[in-house]
């Protein structure tokens, strides 16, 4: 994949998005004493100045949302990946792959002109989830409230850390998108500030301003207990 993408660069094309189906082969132990594991595997490729993490996120997300399941990430160290912009995808705790940024010695390597990203998925692992019953909920006749939150915290917390904490703090939480990673300039050396959009979603009554931001103390209020994490200014 990331042979296609320095090939499409070389040739003038500098942004764009690819996939493949394909086995790949992991041998037991090396030299090979035994037939090797063959696996088919969804590789997804993007690359270009409008790409990023989170675009790739996106797409793990939208794949998880067309089977009626839900992807949870965790921090990942790969050697071509970037440290800090990896991460492995898991359902119901199962690890099913991992997607990243493309390390930068691996970008130079192959002469890349723009940032790349890759995601390869298990779909051996994957299948098992294929054919879930869908369940169906009742669109709600109260409006969903939106409020846009930026937090400061330590480098080594996760986006998987945070939105896990902000769920567990609100029952009404329905989506959390996040939407913008900073460092430096004002945030303190070894600090970062992540930017999520988070949705209430009311079940029977409507939620006025005061109760809303109640919902948005209490989140603070447990992200600063468990991870003391500060609620940007």
């Amino acid at each position: 994949m990331l042979n296609a993408i320095s090939r499409n660069e070389k040739q003038g094309t500098l942004e764009g998005r690819l996939f493949e189906v394909a086995s790949i082969y992991i041998p037991e132990s090396l030299p090979l004493t035994s037939y090797p594991d063959e696996r088919k595997v969804l590789c997804v490729g993007t690359f270009g100045n409008n790409e990023s993490f989170f675009t790739m996120k996106g797409i793990a997300n939208t794949i998880a949302e067309s089977m009626d399941i839900e992807f949870t990430y965790e921090p990942v160290q790969k050697s071509f990946l970037h440290p800090y912009q990896a991460v492995k995808v898991l359902c119901e705790g199962t690890e099913i792959g991992y997607f990243g940024k493309a390390a930068y010695d691996i970008q130079n390597e192959l002469s890349m002109r723009t940032s790349a990203y890759i995601m390869e998925l298990d779909l051996k692992e994957l299948s098992r989830w294929y054919g879930k019953k869908r369940t169906f909920q009742p669109i709600s006749k109260f409006q969903e409230e939106k409020r846009d939150l930026a937090f400061v915290m330590d480098k080594n917390i996760s986006c998987g850390d945070v939105e896990n904490c902000i769920r567990e703090a609100n029952k009404y939480v329905k989506e959390i998108r996040l939407f913008d990673v900073y460092e430096g300039g004002q945030i303190p050396e070894g600090k970062k500030s992540m930017a999520f959009t988070v949705t209430f979603a009311p079940k029977e009554e409507a939620f006025d301003f005061e109760k809303v931001q109640k919902f948005v103390e209490k989140i603070c209020k447990k992200l600063q207990n468990e991870f003391n994490i500060e609620l940007r200014g």
